[in-house]
């Protein structure tokens, strides 16, 4: 039995093109970045803009950024379950950042709240 059959159908969807087009989320896919051999392609824009600031970089996929998420990404640990659904990345303050997989096959960074 999938969730559909047990649930019904969707009341609504948001895609990743949407959620990019409409500013929530931010392709960082020409980062280049990777965890667990999938690709970081996209960080959301709560998030984005905390490590703008601390950049003073105002695209995304400049060096600063890149080299951030780059050495964040190296000291990244499974959360649970240990599946590869979300890793925890280091710093954040108050608030946790994670890495959690996406619909394109590669991971989104963002604050914990922004789940």
């Amino acid at each position: 039995m999938s969730l559909e059959d047990f649930f019904g159908p969707p009341i609504s969807t948001y895609t990743d093109e949407q959620a990019v087009e409409d500013g929530v989320l931010v392709d960082i896919s020409r980062m280049g970045l990777r965890l667990a051999g999938k690709p970081v392609n996209r960080m959301t824009a709560h998030f984005y803009g905390a490590l703008s600031e601390f950049t003073n970089e105002a695209l995304p996929g400049l060096p600063t950024m890149a080299q951030i998420l780059r050495t964040k990404l190296k000291f990244a640990t499974q959360g649970e379950p240990s599946d590869g659904y979300l890793f925890v990345l280091p710093g954040g303050g108050g608030d946790a950042i994670w890495a959690v997989r996406n619909e394109l096959g590669g991971y989104t960074v963002m604050f914990a709240s922004d789940y």
